[in-house]
């Protein structure tokens, strides 16, 4: 028994985000997804953007390194748990009936999409910035 407890302490963050994901996807209508492609692409590239050029700005008036400006905002393209969150907190909202749904599969789609996406910008920002010492 001692075991099974240390083994669920070492591991209860994990264990707990797994749930979480889990959980949010089970809320996800696949079917809602073919009808709102144009959606999911519109807010990955606003979201894509105003992160890009806030980050671009910021770096520039703080005079931060060229690294930090050119790549940072490509860095931020991962997103999670606080979105789906603020997502799921919104079906319980009065007035948003009809437009939570949306909006939640909206955020659940850009969730999975930027988690295969996300890593591969990460290893590219690194690489570039020389940050990981290969070019």
């Amino acid at each position: 028994m001692d075991i099974i407890e240390e083994e669920i302490d070492n591991h209860l963050e994990e264990i707990i985000f797994m749930l979480f994901f889990i959980l949010s996807a089970m809320h996800m209508d696949i079917s809602f997804l073919h009808t709102i492609p144009f959606v999911i692409f519109a807010y990955i590239l606003f979201r894509s953007l105003g992160k890009i050029s806030g980050v671009w700005i910021g770096s520039k008036i703080t005079k931060a390194d060229k690294s930090v400006q050119n790549y940072l905002g490509l860095g931020l393209f991962p997103q999670a748990g606080v979105a789906i969150g603020l997502a799921l907190s919104l079906q319980d909202q009065s007035g948003f009936e009809s437009i939570a749904p949306l909006i939640l599969n909206v955020i659940i789609a850009t969730t999975v999409i930027n988690a295969f996406v996300g890593p591969i910008f990460i290893k590219y920002i690194l690489r570039k910035s020389g940050e990981c010492g290969v070019n």
